[in-house]
């Protein structure tokens, strides 16, 4: 709907107003009477305020950009439309976790106060009609299919410490690691200042992605698609580090240009000295190496360090001197630990692209600033319509190349301390004592084995041993309890219960010895076949001894006895169990 349409029902209405939030904390949320017609040489379906219309719909502002002339009717249809999960992951992405996107955290305020809130829309299909995109404004941000975070990630053991952690000391959550490194104050010996500038600072954007994001396919200078963090393969293209410049420069500040949006400071003057002491416990050579390294581009005095703010101006060039106090070894000597260790590591470290192109942003040895002039909102050496070199870069398909790749600096080769036969060497030896851990760790885990082995052997035998040994003490056992503690004893002669079931086989042998002296009381006291069978019941297992005694009794008791308790004799069920079925005939 044209805004000449709109000022029909809303009188103040203006398009100068620059957001949805401004627009609608002013105007409310209106219900507009509208017709349709069509309009203009593309018959283009425009809403018109009609007053006398049946037909109602939610007047849509959104924000003001360049010739923008219209604004938006949603006329309600009843027609409802799911959508996936992933959209209002998206949606969430760009506009409610965005602090920035002002209409985005207007309409989030709106909806947490009133649930029932509707946020209007626009959407993006596919062939298939499917809902693709959704967003505030016609023309509308997507959320990116990875984060910065993805493009950063590394495939790294997460779980391994790196060399700069075990040095400076970490936090992994509960994990706490603390660090061998103190740095003193650096304490200033000699220092003037210039008079205060007045410069715009500008910082990287992560969104530019010809500048942020590691391109592939390039063509010289150019690239035939650009990568973005809808990619899979994205990936950034490096830490942001400000090369040094020959000399410093001053920022190109637009003449309506508001001065609240300018940095004020004031630099140090060339030639300013600052002094102070790094301590360090416990460190192995390697780690001082690596200190020294970090602090001297490994003992490279081309080189400075690059500090402080308006380093894109070619502000904060340091160089670092390093005093040795009471070590052992020389610089020297602690580089090349240093450097053998990470060529171990990593074979060609010290021509690794990460530090070709770290010692190129770092060299002092510049050819010109000509390639450092930083890409401007609006250029006005720019020739023509577009003065943006941010948007001309884009649509040429330029990118931001590696800085050793440009010709900015002399070229610069990096020191190294080592040598190559006894680098070699140094592997060999560590190759083998690697093998040999292998080898004792194998040994270990063999070792291991066998005795986890022997251990559950062992506990096995113990339960079986318990098991016996509970079930030769049961009742129903009883009358084998010799024959069972004599077998116990011969199967288990390392039990802890030997000496116990050798304590008890004797307290039976005992036992079947005085109830035999008993038993010849009984059998010479016995008259009839009761208290014959009274004395035979305490001896579970008769000795030869204790048979023929008992058929010496029946041979003197039987005879006196009258046909009936004779008759008893013969029914006997116990004789039987010591004499045999056949007893009978011991009568004749």
């Amino acid at each position: 709907i044209r805004d000449s349409e709109i000022q029909m029902q809303i009188s103040d209405y203006t398009k100068e107003i620059s957001t949805a939030q401004e627009k609608y904390e002013t105007f409310g949320h209106i219900d507009f009477p509208f017709s349709t017609e069509v309009q203009g040489e593309r018959n283009t379906t425009v809403a018109v305020y009609d007053n006398n219309s049946k037909k109602y719909g939610k007047l849509v502002m959104t924000g003001a950009i360049d010739n923008k002339k219209n604004e938006f009717i949603f006329h309600t249809n009843g027609r409802k439309i799911a959508l996936k999960q992933s959209l209002f992951d998206n949606f969430e992405k760009v506009y409610f976790l965005n602090e920035d996107a002002i209409d985005g955290q207007y309409w989030k305020r709106e909806f947490q106060n009133s649930k029932s809130t509707r946020i209007p829309i626009f959407y993006t299909q596919n062939r298939q009609n499917e809902i693709t995109h959704i967003g505030l404004t016609q023309i509308f941000k997507v959320a990116y299919t990875h984060t910065l975070f993805d493009a950063i990630k590394q495939s790294v053991d997460e779980t391994r410490l790196d060399l700069a952690e075990t040095i400076f000391g970490t936090v992994r959550g509960k994990n706490l690691l603390k660090g061998r490194v103190q740095f003193s104050h650096i304490k200033s010996t000699h220092v003037t200042y210039e008079r205060e500038k007045s410069e715009i600072l500008g910082s990287p954007q992560a969104t530019y992605y010809p500048n942020y994001i590691r391109q592939t396919n390039a063509n010289a200078e150019t690239i035939n698609k650009y990568i973005t963090l809808m990619d899979n393969s994205v990936e950034i293209a490096g830490y942001k580090r400000y090369p040094l410049h020959k000399n410093t420069k001053r920022s190109f500040i637009p003449k309506e240009e508001k001065t609240d949006i300018q940095t004020k400071f004031k630099p140090l003057s060339k030639g300013s000295e600052f002094q102070g002491k790094l301590r360090f416990h416990n460190l192995k050579k390697a780690e001082i190496g690596a200190l020294l390294s970090a602090l001297t581009f490994h003992g490279n005095d081309a080189c400075l360090h690059n500090i402080g703010m308006a380093k894109s101006l070619g502000f904060g060039k340091i160089k670092i001197d390093v005093t040795l106090n009471a070590l052992q070894h020389t610089q020297e000597s602690y580089l090349e630990a240093f450097e053998k260790e990470m060529s171990i590591f990593q074979e060609g470290w010290i021509e690794s692209p990460q530090l070709v192109e770290l010692f190129a942003m770092s060299s002092n040895n510049i050819i010109s600033d000509q390639s450092l002039e930083y890409q401007k909102l609006e250029n006005p050496k720019l020739r023509g319509k577009e003065k943006n070199d941010f948007t001309l870069a884009k649509k040429s398909k330029k990118y931001l190349n590696n800085y050793s790749k440009i010709g900015n600096v002399e070229q610069l080769v990096i020191k190294s301390f080592i040598n190559a036969e006894e680098l070699e060497q140094e592997k060999e030896q560590r190759r083998k004592e690697k093998e040999r851990l292998v080898e004792l760790e194998k040994e270990k885990k063999a070792k291991e084995l066998l005795e986890s082995q022997q251990k559950e052997q062992q506990l096995k035998k113990q339960a079986e041993e318990l098991s016996k040994w509970e079930k030769i003490h049961h009742p129903s056992v009883s009358k084998y309890l010799k024959e069972a503690l004599t077998k116990f004893i011969e199967d288990y002669p390392a039990s802890e219960k030997l000496e116990k079931a050798k304590e008890e086989l004797k307290a039976l042998s005992d036992t079947s010895k005085a109830y035999t002296q008993v038993q010849n009381l009984d059998f010479s006291s016995a008259t009839d076949i009761k208290s014959l069978e009274r004395a035979m019941k305490p001896i579970n297992q008769p000795s030869d001894d204790d048979k023929a005694m008992l058929i010496e009794a029946i041979k003197t008791i039987y005879p006196s006895l009258n046909t009936k308790k004779q008759g008893q004799f013969k029914r006997s069920k116990l004789i039987p169990k010591w004499l045999g079925k056949d007893w009978v005939e011991t009568l004749s």
